[in-house]
């Protein structure tokens, strides 16, 4: 377990950083809708109408609402322990088009830059509903452990400010996962790297891939910095794996594709996807294209950490 102030002090932008330490200092508490609406620290805000929240000034989503026990909640399930820590299981935001991906709609991306970077989510409870003036309950700080779309898992703080990475993976009677989860699915997210790490230096590695990288993905070369995230291609094993040649700077859609072992970069920079992907219309053009390298050749990717991913990859897709 971790302390989540150490994380704190981590973060970089001064605002984002308070406004966290503004819920922490009011764990527990009850408060009106109207004093989150007013709320407002340099045009960084903590609420909006959608229940995740992230603010125009930062990546990151700041808040995530839940409205248990109403008809119109969306699958969220939310479990609370005497410690004061807690467990969700929270809905991604599908709005009302047809046929979207909703994997890369604005608010998803932000609470999915936090699973990446590590960085904290504020979990607010309604607890008393219209037309009385609509009140929050705050649970607290919690870190975004895992994305299995739709939903979102998210662990909480204790009282005592330790995180709570899935309580030591212990298994919970009282505590269901969606139908699509499978057990087994714990020994993969150790590749994913996406449960119980706390990325100590995440968001630093981050920086440092999109200043070597000039703030796009070295494959498709989009420069929408909202969907950029930082891979790594050795699994992550504390600090020393923020190594700037383990890192590539991916689209989200293309990372997820490295993390579950359907495409690698070989030892001659090229982008290799497995069969099933290579044909498909999202991916042709990029299939066996020398992805986009950094200016400096130290910054170049480890061939050694490139020759462990693509044998991985094997493994898991044909690539023949």
């Amino acid at each position: 377990m971790a302390k989540i102030d150490h994380i704190l002090e981590g973060i970089e932008d001064e605002r984002h950083q308070r406004a966290l330490r503004w819920f922490l200092d009011r764990k527990g508490q009850t408060i009106y809708a109207s004093e989150l609406d007013k709320y407002d620290d340099h045009k960084l805000r903590v609420v909006s109408q959608q229940g995740i929240h992230k603010p125009k000034v930062i990546d990151y989503a700041l808040t995530i609402k839940v409205n248990t026990g109403s008809k119109y909640e969306e699958g969220e399930e939310l479990n609370t322990y005497p410690d004061g820590g807690w467990r969700c299981r929270y809905h991604q935001f599908e709005g009302s088009r047809q046929n979207k991906r909703w994997e890369e709609a604005a608010p998803n991306v932000a609470l999915r830059n936090c699973l990446n970077d590590q960085i904290p989510i504020v979990l607010l409870e309604r607890v008393v509903q219209k037309p009385k003036p609509v009140e929050y309950f705050i649970h607290g700080l919690g870190l975004v452990t895992n994305y299995n779309s739709p939903y979102f898992m998210i662990e909480g703080v204790s009282n005592n400010g330790q995180l709570l990475t899935y309580k030591d993976l212990d298994t919970d009677s009282h505590y269901h996962l969606n139908d699509n989860y499978q057990p087994n699915e714990v020994g993969e997210r150790e590749r994913q790297q996406r449960l119980i790490y706390i990325r100590q230096g995440q968001q630093k590695f981050r920086s440092r891939l999109l200043d070597a990288y000039s703030s796009s993905c070295c494959v498709t070369g989009c420069d929408v910095r909202e969907v950029l995230e930082a891979a790594h291609i050795s699994p992550y094993r504390g600090s020393v794996t923020h190594h700037i040649q383990n890192g590539l700077l991916l689209r989200a859609d293309i990372h997820t594709l490295l993390d579950l072992g359907g495409c690698y970069i070989s030892g001659d920079y090229k982008i290799i996807f497995s069969n099933i992907h290579r044909h498909s219309g999202t991916y042709k053009e990029y299939h066996a294209k020398i992805i986009a390298l950094p200016h400096d050749a130290s910054e170049y990717p480890s061939q050694a950490a490139l020759h462990a991913q693509e044998e991985w990859a094997k493994t898991k897709f044909d690539y023949s």
